[in-house]
């Protein structure tokens, strides 16, 4: 929340503090600039009302922005997007392959596929050790969208146990066991 809220509204931030029972903890930011954490324990009368208020303020704005930064970096590792042929991308997923990851894997492949003009994305399953139960319909959803751009997808790496999974998945779509028989299949495409 903005401590502007706070200035520009004193009623708000009397009833707010009059309310206080407990110690109240939480992310603040001054100024758009600078990013706490605020500490507010009411000192109680015998009555049980606010009497005053302990406030601390720790300044976290290095710690927030680092928090920022690892996030970012690991958004960026978790879709790895590699240009290994002619209008060609490759995705080797790695980890648990659920719903939100599928949303954001899906907006940056597209993003990509129309940006560069992409053709054709190899996406490697061999990484994939977890299985949700729906993982069939999000694959499904990937390669559908992206064949709504033009851009046919190729699945690579399909274990014995994904497949069990994704048995109901478009027959459309090409699926071979490597990375390599997959990429031959993609040459093979371009040049005919």
């Amino acid at each position: 929340m903005s401590m502007d809220s706070f200035h520009t509204h004193p009623q708000h931030q009397k009833q707010v503090m009059q309310e206080l029972t407990c110690t109240h903890r939480t992310r603040i930011t001054i100024r758009n600039q600078v990013m706490a954490d605020i500490v507010i324990t009411p000192i109680m009368n015998s009555g049980n009302q606010p009497e005053g208020y302990v406030v601390m303020l720790m300044d976290v704005t290095m710690q927030a922005e680092e928090q920022k930064r690892s996030a970012q970096l690991i958004k960026e590792l978790s879709i790895p997007i590699l240009n290994i042929w002619d209008s060609t991308i490759a995705l080797p997923l790695i980890g648990e392959f659920d719903r939100a990851r599928t949303d954001q894997l899906v907006a940056t492949v597209l993003t990509e596929c129309t940006d560069k003009k992409i053709d054709y994305v190899l996406i490697d399953l061999s990484g994939i050790k977890e299985f949700e139960h729906q993982i069939r319909y999000q694959i499904l959803m990937m390669t559908e969208t992206l064949n709504l751009i033009g851009t046919k997808c190729i699945l690579v790496g399909i274990s014995p146990k994904l497949a069990m999974s994704i048995v109901e998945l478009d027959r459309k779509t090409p699926i071979f066991s490597s990375a390599h028989e997959g990429l031959k299949h993609i040459i093979y495409l371009q040049t005919k």
